[in-house]
Order: C-alpha cells, then structure tokens, then sequence
C-alpha cells in the first residue's frame, strides 16, 4: 500500500496551476486505460450503428416498392434479420461502453477523493481558518468536486468518439451510394447538428440555471433554521423580501435566456428544414438527370436526418468541461499544496522527555492568516519553569488559547522564538512535540464512532485497562459505565459531553 499511496503521489507532480492539465489526468487514470480504451471503442462500435441503421432502414423502404412481393417478403426478412443482429450488436456495444467507461471513471473519482483528503489532512491548521478552506467548501471539494474527474475523460471523449464514429461511417457509406449529393449534404450539415444540439439545450436548460437560485436557497435555509428568531421579531415580511430580491436576478436572466434561446431555436429549426428541403431538391435534380436512384437518394437522405440528429444529441449530451474545470483545478490546487508547517514528513530534533522541559516566548509577534491586520500577540515575552503550572488568564481574544497554539506549532509566529527545552519548536520533530502536549479544547466534539475509541484516540493501540485509566482521571468513567453499552455506545461528530 506505501508503494501505492507513493506512485499516486510522484503522478500528481508539484504543479498548481489554474487550468486542467489533461496530462495530468491521463496520468491519474493510467490504472484503468485497458479498459477505458476497451470502452472507446465500443462507444466507436455503436457510434457507426447509428449510421448503418439508417442505410439498412433505407434499403428495407426500397424494398417495398418491388413489384415482385415473394423477392419483396424475402429480401425484407433478411434485412430484418441483419437489423436485429445490428440491434443486439449495440446492446453490447453501449451497454459496454457505459460499463468500462463508467468504472473507469469511478476508480479515477475514487483515487482523487483519497488524495484530497490526505492533503486535506496534512495542512496545517491556519489553512482552515481561511474563508475559501471552511468545512462546507471542503465537504463541498471531496463529494461534489471530486465527481467532475469522471466526466472529464471516460463521460466525454467516449461520447466525443460515438459522435465521431457515427460520422465518419455515415459519409463514407454515403460517398459510397453518390458522391454529389453527399457533398450536397455535407455543406448543410452544420445546420441539422446545430438544430439538435439546440433542442437538446433548451429541454436541460433549466437545470443549467439552478447555480443562479444559490442565493435564494441560502436565504430561504437561513430563514427556516433561525425560524424562532425571525417569529419572535416579526421579520416573515423582511424575509419575504430578502428572498424576492435574490430571486430578481436569476429571474432577469432566465427571461433573457428563454428569449435568446427561442430565436436561435427557430432560426435553427428553419435552417434544419430547409437542408432537408436543399438536399431532397438536389436528389431530385440528380435523378432527372440519371445521376442517382431514388434508393440512393433515399438512403442518403435518411442518413443524413438521423445520424445528424444522433450526432448533435451526442454533442448536447457531452459533459461541459468548462464548468467543470474550475472544480477539478481547485481540487488539484488542493493535492498539489504543500503545508506550510510540515506535517511530520520531516524528522526534526528530539529533545530529553524524562524531565520537566521550560517553555519560553521570546518576544513573539502573531496574527491569525484570516486576520493578518488584527495583532493578537505583541511582543510577548514568557518564560514557564518545567514543572510548574501556569494559568493564563484574560478576556476573550486576548490570546490565552493562541499561546498553547503556538507550543503545539499550530501556526508559527510571525517573528520572535517559541522554545521547548531550550529548543526552537520550528526545530523539533513535530509528532514528537505535539505527543508531549496534552489539550482540551473549547468545546470538544466526539468523533464518530464508540466511545473506546474516541478515548483511544491518541493512541490506537491503547488497552482496555489504559482507557478505563483516563476516563476514571475525567470523571467520567462511572457515567460511561451506565450507559446501556458502557464504553461500547456509538457516538457521532455532533455530541458533546459538558
């Protein structure tokens, strides 16, 4: 597993940049590229049924107007039969396609999740403190974010091919049947991919627009779980209006959105009608002049509408990587980030734990990273013997909390010298200096899990006489003991014992 987690991260490289390196992925998915490739080209396969559907379909419609009906019954029933086979062939083929594009996918989403929260973990403590790094965005970063790594690839260049396939199959049985026409039908054809891909975006408009109603749903959720709050001022008007307000906006833009999107649907729905027209006339003039038979005109035809219309659904249905861009830069910005106060990766000194050791602040200066204006510490200067104990006494934000901080190298001083031992704390094995400090926080909260283990945390390796040990140390041991499961009772991140 060591071996693993290292090649995993020597593949993310120390690059941070604001754009997607899709080398990078490539890189991230190297795992799976035997069956992601497996995948593309099964998304090929049924990317040129969609185009020899409409050629055979074609042919079968040729064959009705044989005026011989046991040739007729005959051929119709053998282009029925390559039809169904033509039919199971894509059952395989998408169901295929979906298959080891979509597990694909999954272990890449999989392997990124696992990165980000092992650099999640490993920054430091003031990184959290930032606006953009709160738990929300964060939570917001490992289960939604992490997805769009899916789409990126297997979601987008397997649909991208189909769409490629199909194409490419459907001029080349073109040319095969008349030449003339099929360049005929090549020049209008950005017409009739534009019409379906326009289709298809008006139908899943609206959820595109659901991003612009954050807003409104902030306020609405605001108003709902304060309810009491806002009852007992007799606010419900003032809230009222704070949601029509949010509302105005995305309102504004839908109504514009609506209306730019009905002409060009129009405009391109005309366009659309008038290359059917265009390529029909043109079949016609062909055929007048013994150029081309109507079954070539027909099947021509019936492939340009119905691979045309396959292929801009294909183009519509392809994840947007430009929304998705920014979530998958910030989640590697995140990977790629190293602490600036080393996780333990780096062996530092120890110093002798067997006797008490002085803890001294030597003229320390320090601001929060959220509040770098807002000096908490100025100039401090403090020196504790080994030994004794200390109480630290002041008002809120004085800087009592900031101080044990400081000792445990939460953050770093902004200058000035924190001292263990005699020893600089920047200097000293950082897994070692926190083992020897012991903190309660204000307002602890549990992990979840049992209560064992949340008492074990520390050290997973603790015995049961060793748990019994601290909880009896807190009082809270008799308390334990009369809970229906004893040590043994689950407890979640949002119970608190005080």
């Amino acid at each position: 597993m060591q071996g693993v987690e290292e090649e995993e991260e020597e593949t993310i490289g120390e690059r941070s940049d604001s754009k997607v390196n899709m080398t990078e992925i490539w890189r991230l998915q190297k795992p799976e590229l035997p069956m992601l490739l497996l995948g593309f080209l099964l998304g090929m396969h049924a990317g040129a049924v969609l185009s020899i559907f409409p050629m055979l379909l074609g042919q079968a419609l040729q064959y009705y107007f044989d005026d011989n009906s046991s040739k007729m019954k005959r051929e119709v029933g053998s282009l029925s039969l390559a039809l169904v086979g033509l039919g199971f062939g894509s059952i395989i083929s998408m169901t295929g396609q979906q298959g080891f594009c979509g597990w694909a996918g999954t272990k890449l989403t999989e392997r990124v999740r696992g990165l980000l929260f092992r650099s999640i973990l490993g920054q430091e403590p003031g990184w959290f403190d930032l606006d953009e790094n709160s738990m929300g965005a964060l939570v917001m970063r490992l289960s939604v974010d992490c997805i769009s790594f899916r789409s990126i690839l297997g979601d987008r260049y397997s649909v991208l091919l189909m769409g490629f396939s199909s194409a490419v199959v459907g001029l080349a049985v073109s040319f095969s049947f008349n030449w003339r026409l099929t360049l005929v039908a090549i020049a209008v054809t950005p017409f009739t991919l534009g019409a379906s891909y326009l289709s298809l975006l008006v139908n899943v408009g609206p959820k595109l627009d659901n991003a612009a109603y954050a807003r409104a749903s902030n306020v609405a959720a605001g108003a709902v779980a304060a309810v009491r709050t806002v009852a007992s001022l007799s606010s419900q008007e003032r809230m009222v209006g704070a949601f029509d307000r949010a509302l105005a906006e995305p309102r504004r833009k839908s109504v514009r959105r609506s209306q730019v999107m009905g002409v060009l649907l129009g405009l391109s729905q005309g366009a659309m009608y008038g290359a059917y027209t265009l390529t029909l006339w043109f079949g016609a003039y062909l055929m007048d002049r013994g150029l081309s038979s109507f079954g070539d005109v027909f099947k021509i035809f019936l492939i340009l509408v119905l691979s045309s219309f396959s292929v801009g659904q294909l183009a519509g249905l392809a994840p947007d990587t430009s929304n998705t861009a920014g979530s998958i830069a910030a989640v590697l910005t995140i990977i790629h980030r190293r602490p600036l106060i080393d996780g333990g990766r780096r062996k530092g000194r120890k110093v002798d734990g067997s006797k008490a050791l002085d803890i001294e602040f030597r003229s320390v200066f320090f601001a929060y990273p959220s509040r770098p204006d807002a000096a908490v510490l100025n100039g401090l200067s403090l020196k504790v013997k080994g030994g004794s104990t200390v109480a630290l006494v002041g008002g809120s934000g004085s800087g009592k909390s900031t101080v044990v901080w400081l000792v445990q190298r939460f953050y770093d001083a902004d200058s000035g010298r924190v001292l263990v031992g005699g020893v600089d704390v920047r200097e000293l094995d950082l897994k070692w200096l926190r083992r020897q400090c012991a903190l309660v926080g204000q307002e602890p909260a549990l992990f979840a899990g049992s209560i064992r283990e949340n008492i074990a945390f520390g050290d997973p390796n603790a015995s049961w006489a060793e748990v019994e040990a601290a909880a009896k140390d807190a009082y809270i041991h008799k308390f334990i003991s009369g809970l229906p499961q004893g040590y043994e009772t689950q407890v979640r991140g949002s119970i608190r014992f005080y």
